[in-house]
């Protein structure tokens, strides 16, 4: 029995040190895989607060670009005048249209560059009034192109018009020029301010 009671003490102390150094073998697991886990998240934020921190400043960036292009197109825009002449009328199978002389002039001592069509480049200028058409053109190439009026230029454009309801009376209207500055004769500035509608340049008002 004395054997026995040896060998069962023996057994369980044999058994309890190795749960033990099993116990402390996970817990120092768990602590290793904490530690690992801290440094993931440590790691992952980093990276996160610097791409957020590459996004805020490249946002700041395009505001500050965004508002000098549109205070250089002010600047521009008041530079400028559009001045419509009083139009003449004639008729070609049987629609009347209005023909007149659109005059842009550079009224500032610098040149202003702008993009245009290199045939319709009517599509930058519109009417106050929906019914009021732009009759344009065939063109058998047509691409953006770059013009640039000197300082005090005047240039003349001949523009023919006509009124899409017959029955509609229209007495007055203006006409608008979309002045899209072409300063860094950087392409995307043009579809850019075109889809914001920038800067529209109004002549006087002119009767038809």
């Amino acid at each position: 029995m004395s054997i026995n009671k040896k060998l069962n003490k023996d057994f369980f102390s044999v058994k309890k040190k190795h749960q033990l150094q099993k116990k402390n073998k996970l817990t120092f697991l768990k602590v290793i895989r904490n530690i690992f886990i801290t440094f993931l998240l440590i790691y992952l934020f980093n990276i996160f607060r610097n791409v957020l921190s590459e996004r805020i400043e490249k946002n700041k960036s395009n505001d500050v670009d965004k508002e000098l292009l549109n205070t250089s197109c002010q600047s521009q825009q008041n530079d400028l005048k559009l001045t419509a002449k009083k139009y003449e009328i004639i008729e070609e199978n049987g629609q009347k249209y209005y023909v007149g002389t659109i005059i842009l002039e550079n009224k500032s001592n610098k040149k202003i560059e702008y993009f245009s069509w290199s045939c319709s480049w009517y599509w930058l200028y519109v009417i106050d009034n929906k019914n009021v058409k732009i009759k344009g053109s065939p063109c058998d190439k047509n691409f953006l192109i770059v013009k640039t009026i000197l300082p005090n230029e005047i240039r003349k454009s001949k523009i023919k018009l006509f009124i899409d309801e017959k029955d509609i009376k229209i007495k007055k209207i203006r006409i608008g020029f979309n002045f899209i500055d072409a300063k860094n004769k950087n392409r995307d500035d043009f579809f850019t301010q075109k889809v914001n509608l920038n800067k529209i340049i109004w002549s006087n008002r002119i009767s038809l």
